[in-house]
């Protein structure tokens, strides 16, 4: 992202350059957003992965039975493709 704010800085001076100044700009301020919003949606998965794993504590040997056979094992057994 450096170079693109040091090659609009060098494009100033170059009036035809207008639109690509306009474009590296815009890409510019997405990009910013891009790495922004990815920053919010790791630090929301890891909030999400607290919230589950301080559940594990609570669950029964029932719970998890199920959701480790009957969520997790069956199904990935189901859908393998034959050899």
């Amino acid at each position: 992202m450096q170079k693109v704010a040091e090659s609009n800085a060098d494009y100033q001076a170059d009036s035809d350059s207008q639109s690509e100044i306009a474009l590296l700009d815009e890409w510019l301020a997405l990009n910013t957003q891009e790495s922004e919003l990815k920053k919010q949606i790791k630090d929301a998965e890891s909030a999400l992965d607290a919230l589950a794993y301080a559940q594990y504590g609570k669950l029964s040997e029932d719970e998890v039975k199920t959701l480790v056979v009957g969520d997790k094992w069956l199904p990935s057994t189901r859908h393998k493709p034959p050899r």
